[in-house]
């Protein structure tokens, strides 16, 4: 299959190739482009970046190829599952029931009680596969998006009105293909991609094999989306009651306002929460500060995490982060040799204290047990949002060189964005938030004096050891750096956390003039 057309991403030809290949992104250094390589050899894909704030448009891509498809019998070996969400949908309204999964037994109950079709509920007898009915799925996806999200179930049927409303089974066949139409659909025909729908089989326990097809649409912050009518127009739809409808010019407008204002929401917040931690840094040496935010935050309602969770999150952390920079590789290899000396994770660091989390004002504080904040420090806020920061020690002796310098080493950068986006995955992960994150880091020079000009450092190394630390030859100095922002987009994928990580690095050291990594040496030019 020869798929690069251009440099653009062919959407409407690869997605019947692609769809069943389960791919792998990567960064092509230097470029505008991002590699879509999938595990099974003759598929690849080139997708174009997106000119806006710096951050990449890699949705479509992973949508296109089923990103969010978790395995079933048909797929390959390999596959990343995806938690399913536990929502709080208008069945288990409808139902009176407890917060939790839902079930074919609850959907059952529906039909039994007839609860009916509302806003954020939407039935559909069976699932066609003719032109008609994608684009009517593709509009019922678009319109649930733009109306605060909801749940379409696939396999339970609808007919009549008013008093003679009935609601009834009509139980369909659970297929792979039947999932990956869902996503194929979104990411050809709905614009923007609505990101984070998840599918979930809900399978009969009287008929293996058959069930209910149930389709989680998040509340979008990138709503409106739009949908090709019959008629040629794009148009944006949108739920009302039971019914669709399309909205107005003066509806539009009031959408892209209300989207604009959650981007500017957005930013405020991760701005706020970096500038309360940066008032709380002190010590000897500068520092690396990040913070991760999700698009779609849990709930304030929702009951508070607890310390377990905390706990947990940061050993499953450490995990990902490890998981994310080694890959694959062999540990007597070059590559591997030189990640045994450079990289350990650094949430590694809190070992000492993360099992005794702190209360803090809607977070989790990880600390030492008193005194000024001087190491390690990590936040994880009941909304998703994660801070973590740590100091950047360097050698005595290059130190007392220059008494009033902060001295950056490159690596430590690496290990930060690296631990910073596997913190923010892991604690999605606990939470059940699924859909982007967007990530801010920023190194800060040190705080014992007024001002200290930062410069980056790397090790000297004969073989296996270090020598000593040296300021990079191409180094600038600065006093303070632009704060760099990326967009995690499926923090249950490996190669898209290890993606972010290296562009959040190589921002950030960019500025200092430093041109190549340490620790991920095959995304270096």
């Amino acid at each position: 299959m020869r798929a690069r057309r251009g440099g653009h991403l062919q959407v409407p030809q690869l997605v019947d190739e692609l769809i069943p290949c389960r791919p792998r992104r990567k960064r092509v250094h230097r470029s505008s482009l991002w590699h879509v390589t999938p595990t099974r050899p003759g598929c690849t894909a080139w997708g174009k970046r997106s000119g806006t704030s710096g951050r990449v448009d890699r949705a479509r891509a992973s949508a296109v190829v089923g990103d969010r498809a978790r395995r079933t019998p048909a797929c390959p070996a390999g596959w990343n599952t995806r938690a399913v969400p536990t929502p709080w949908t208008r069945i288990h309204a409808a139902l009176a029931a407890a917060r939790g999964p839902l079930t074919y037994e609850l959907v059952d109950q529906a039909v039994t009680a007839q609860v009916p079709e509302a806003d954020d509920l939407d039935y559909k007898a069976a699932q066609r596969t003719d032109e008609p009915a994608k684009a009517e799925l593709a509009k019922d996806l678009a319109a649930m998006a733009n109306a605060g999200g909801g749940l379409l179930l696939v396999g339970v049927a609808e007919a009549g009105t008013g008093a003679a409303l009935t609601i009834s089974h009509a139980d369909v066949e659970l297929t792979p293909q039947l999932e990956q139409q869902v996503h194929a659909i979104n990411a050809v025909r709905v614009q923007p991609i609505i990101e984070s729908i998840e599918v979930q089989r809900l399978e009969n326990p009287s008929n293996l094999g058959h069930g209910v097809l149930a389709i989680y649409v998040p509340a979008s912050p990138d709503a409106p989306h739009f949908v090709l009518r019959q008629d040629g127009a794009l148009a944006a739809p949108r739920r009302n009651g039971p019914h669709t409808v399309w909205l107005r010019e003066r509806e539009i407008e009031r959408a892209y306002a209300d989207r604009f204002a959650r981007r500017l929401n957005e930013e405020a917040r991760l701005q706020q929460v970096r500038l309360d931690v940066d008032a709380r840094l002190h010590g000897t040496d500068p520092w690396f500060l990040g913070v991760a935010i999700p698009r779609n935050p849990r709930p304030t309602l929702l009951p508070s995490p607890t310390a377990e969770q905390v706990i947990e999150t940061v050993t499953r952390s450490v995990s990902l982060d490890h998981t994310s920079v080694w890959q694959d590789t062999p540990t007597g290899s070059a590559k591997g040799e030189n990640l045994q000396r450079l990289y350990g994770p650094a949430a590694k660091q809190m070992e000492d204290y993360f099992i005794n989390p702190r209360r803090g004002l809607r977070r989790w504080i990880i600390r030492k047990s008193n005194g000024a904040v001087d190491d390690a420090y990590a936040e994880l806020h009941h909304d998703g949002a994660v801070v973590f920061a740590f100091p950047l020690p360097s050698d005595p002796k290059l130190r007392a060189t220059e008494g009033s310098t902060s001295f950056v080493r490159v690596s430590f950068i690496e290990r930060g964005a690296t631990a910073l986006v596997a913190l923010a995955a892991a604690w999605a992960e606990s939470l059940a938030i699924s859909g982007p994150i967007a990530v801010q880091a920023t190194a800060l020079p040190r705080k014992d004096i007024p001002t200290s000009a930062m410069k980056a450092i790397a090790p000297e190394t004969a073989g296996p050891w270090t020598l000593s630390e040296t300021v990079v030859p191409t180094t600038i100095a600065l006093e303070s750096l632009e704060v760099v922002t990326s967009d995690l987009l499926d923090p249950l994928d490996r190669e898209d956390r290890r993606a972010t990580a290296v562009q959040i690095a190589e921002d950030v050291l960019h500025q200092f003039g430093v041109r190549n990594l340490e620790i991920l040496r095959e995304h270096n030019g």
